[in-house]
């Protein structure tokens, strides 16, 4: 008995410090909450996404590198962009995984710097009714951060879920 605690606990150690790309699930793809977890914490992404974030303008438009956080190589897919005719700029990043227990397709970003425009959105492939289980708590903790950041509300920054022609979205607008 307790080997088997000691083998359970030494390969857990294991996948915790060896990070999330050996936290893989075959059935599940990969966990994604360490890299997402700040859309539903006031939308205060890590800096890891926030990089990953920031470089897709340079790589999708000016041949840049984007910044794939340690751990998601396998699953970060090619980034593409497209304009949406008014100015602002629309950035696609397929990346597959699990979040909170829910199937993950990839992140949006628009910006549109002139206008302060800043949306950052995860798409799921899940069914609407869990996906909405699972995040309308989440959503509303996070909301009630941002309520408490003056400048949040001010702007009138906002979380929320979102079913865009079938597909469910977790969108954190902290345009300006």
């Amino acid at each position: 008995m307790r080997q088997v605690f000691s083998l359970v606990l030494a390969s857990t150690a294991l996948a915790l410090l060896a990070g999330p790309s050996l936290a893989k699930d075959k059935a599940e793809g990969l966990d994604l909450t360490p890299l997402l977890d700040g859309f539903v914490q006031g939308c205060d992404f890590s800096e890891p996404l926030y990089d990953l974030i920031a470089s897709l303008r340079p790589t999708t438009r000016d041949g840049g590198t984007l910044a794939v956080p340690e751990g998601y190589a396998d699953v970060v897919g090619e980034p593409t962009h497209e304009g949406d005719g008014e100015g602002a700029q629309i950035y696609h990043l397929p990346l597959p995984g699990q979040w909170h227990g829910q199937p993950v397709v990839g992140i949006d970003f628009v910006n549109q710097d002139d206008a302060g425009m800043f949306v950052a959105a995860v798409r799921f492939v899940g069914d609407e009714s869990a996906v909405t289980a699972q995040f309308d708590p989440l959503v509303e903790q996070s909301q009630a951060m941002l309520d408490e950041e003056e400048m949040s509300v001010d702007f009138g920054h906002v979380v929320l879920l979102d079913n865009d022609q079938g597909v469910m979205r977790l969108i954190c607008n902290l345009s300006t």
